[in-house]
């Protein structure tokens, strides 16, 4: 079973991260998660190459234990004009 603090750990060694929020949707059983990522990384990157970048370091945990993720994946600007 994968947990939040083992998706959040993942995608902080992954890229740089200005805010990273994780949250376990599945009310505990670790098959959806919800993730708010803030990174200079997705600078200039589609919205599906975020997604994928994010989908990729999961991708053996997607095929049998993960079943959704609900990703906002924004660069730091984006992230301020929201706030």
């Amino acid at each position: 079973m994968v947990n939040s603090d083992q998706v959040k750990e993942r995608i902080q060694n992954a890229i740089p991260c200005e805010v990273l929020e994780v949250e376990d949707t599945s009310s505990g059983c670790g098959s959806s998660f919800r993730c708010l990522i803030v990174s200079p990384s997705f600078i200039g990157q589609p919205l599906l190459q975020r997604h994928r970048l994010i989908f990729n370091l999961f991708e053996q945990e997607m095929k049998t234990e993960i079943h959704a993720f609900n990703l906002s994946t924004l660069t730091p600007e984006q992230y301020q004009s929201q706030r």
